[in-house]
């Protein structure tokens, strides 16, 4: 018959409490180690699924595009106080080129040409006159940040902002008056929108919704004789665009 002592049984409790601090030490490890693991891989899994904004070498872009008038159903006021409804509406064109700085941030310069729009009208002051404005060799150069959020390898939503120079002819005639009158406009003003793009690989195709808002240089009105029209201070318009990516 083997006898124990008190003294010997403590020794061994020590050890056993001394080997299981030692595995839940090791589980503590394994289990850190195998979440920092999952971390970088998950780093690298979404930094392999957005491979335009990964930091290549070659982060620049070039791009063309169309774009329409937002607003197909716009009036116009006269001093008269008639109405003058947009009745036709053209399509122009965009070209740009961006710089794609990291995942979320970047910057483009780009050249905006839009089509004419055509107001008219019937009446005035009970008579009947016809009235009609044009908008033409509408165009603006402009420089903005971009700021993009990168939800998958293929969606990225966006917003940007910046400045514009702009340019804008405008003609006003009445059935009335044997001649119309031009006025033009040129001058700075805020650009901003925000936009959906999809990317195919080094290739990209994007929706935007721009505003360019030109209230603060004085293109507001358009006269015939002693009848002045209040002309659009915000110039909205839809764009569609493809893209191509260098080094993508």
């Amino acid at each position: 018959m083997i006898v124990t002592s008190s003294r010997e049984s403590g020794e061994c409790g020590l050890v056993l409490f001394k080997f299981k601090l030692r595995t839940l030490e090791m589980k503590k490890l394994v289990f850190t180690a195998l979440a920092a693991a999952g971390l970088v891989a998950a780093s690298s899994a979404f930094a392999a699924g957005a491979p335009m904004m990964t930091g290549n070498s070659n982060p620049w872009y070039v791009g063309v595009g169309v774009n329409h008038s937002a607003d197909i159903s716009a009036k116009l006021k006269d001093s008269d106080g008639d109405t003058l409804n947009l009745n036709d509406s053209g399509v122009g064109y965009n070209v740009f080129v961006g710089y794609q700085a990291n995942h979320y941030f970047g910057t483009e310069l780009g050249l905006t040409s839009q089509g004419d729009d055509t107001y008219k009208t019937k009446t005035t002051g009970g008579a009947t006159v016809k009235k009609a404005l044009r908008l033409k060799n509408r165009w603006n150069l402009h420089f903005v940040g971009t700021a993009t959020l990168p939800v998958t390898d293929w969606f990225s939503p966006y917003v940007f902002g910046g400045v514009a120079y702009a340019n804008s002819n405008s003609t006003s005639k009445a059935t009335n008056t044997s001649t119309g009158v031009k006025d033009d406009y040129t001058g700075f003003g805020l650009i901003y929108g925000a936009g959906l793009a999809f990317n195919f690989n080094q290739f990209g195709v994007r929706v935007n919704y721009t505003r360019l808002d030109a209230t603060s240089n004085g293109f507001d009105t358009s006269a015939v004789g002693t009848v002045t029209s209040t002309l659009p201070q915000n110039n909205d318009y839809i764009s569609l665009d493809v893209l191509y990516r260098f080094g993508a």
